[in-house]
């Protein structure tokens, strides 16, 4: 008599699920480039645009925050990139600081402890909603299934 395989089938993602499970190494290294860039910004450094120069006080504090979530999400964007084992965690863990670190941002400025500038008062919410995205994609099953599906077939 034969024996029947009773392993569950893995599930197959639906496609745009597995496209953001491709999308989100190229996601989480672009948070981290504007972190760098606000981190650079909030030590009083020019950046000429061309059509534009961005200009920011010195805030101390912010380009300690600001370096930090740009050295979390580069090692978990790396760590994507290279379909590390502890690739998901890591950008889980990197998602849910910078967001921390936002909202504390947030909080200090409408307090008073820095000087408001138009640029913070766009980048924070919309840098906060871009990260909850990436977290929220990072939960779905499905594109939980497609990294662990890619990180299995090149390890």
């Amino acid at each position: 008599m034969q024996q029947i395989d009773r392993r569950p089938i893995p599930q197959i993602p639906p496609r745009w699920q597995e496209t953001a499970a491709r999308a989100l190494p190229f996601l989480l290294a672009v948070e981290s480039a504007t972190f760098l860039l606000a981190a650079l910004t909030h030590l009083s450094v020019r950046l000429p645009l061309g059509f534009a120069t961005i200009e920011e006080p010195r805030i101390v504090e912010a380009t300690v925050a600001e370096g930090l979530c740009c050295l979390a999400l580069g090692i978990a964007a790396w760590a994507l990139f290279g379909r590390a084992s502890w690739a998901r965690e890591a950008a889980l863990i990197a998602t849910v600081f910078s967001a921390a670190a936002v909202v504390v941002g947030i909080g200090a400025l409408r307090a008073g402890r820095g000087p408001r500038t138009d640029l913070n008062d766009i980048y924070h919410p919309v840098i906060l909603v871009v990260l909850l995205a990436t977290f929220a994609l990072l939960l779905l099953p499905g594109v939980r299934a497609a990294l662990d599906r890619t990180r299995d077939y090149h390890n």
